[in-house]
């Protein structure tokens, strides 16, 4: 699995045929990193400005977002 992250805060994931496997609109801004698990099931993202995402690839759907911007 591949994660694209763009400057409208949208991860992409393709598999190796180069097929979209899923697309989350994940943060208000540019995303700054990710990382998937050692076992590719989460994908961990985190915005340009602020926020973090948990992702649960096989489902595709947010665990967990959080705002940060008052940390």
């Amino acid at each position: 699995l591949l994660a694209i992250g763009n400057h409208r805060g949208t991860v992409t994931i393709v598999n190796r045929t180069t097929q979209l496997a899923s697309s989350f609109a994940a943060h208000t801004d540019a995303i700054s990193d990710i990382h998937f698990s050692p076992d590719n099931k989460w994908l961990f993202s985190s915005g340009r400005t602020n926020g973090f995402a948990v992702w649960d690839v096989d489902n595709n759907f947010a665990l967990n977002a959080q705002d940060t911007t008052m940390i």
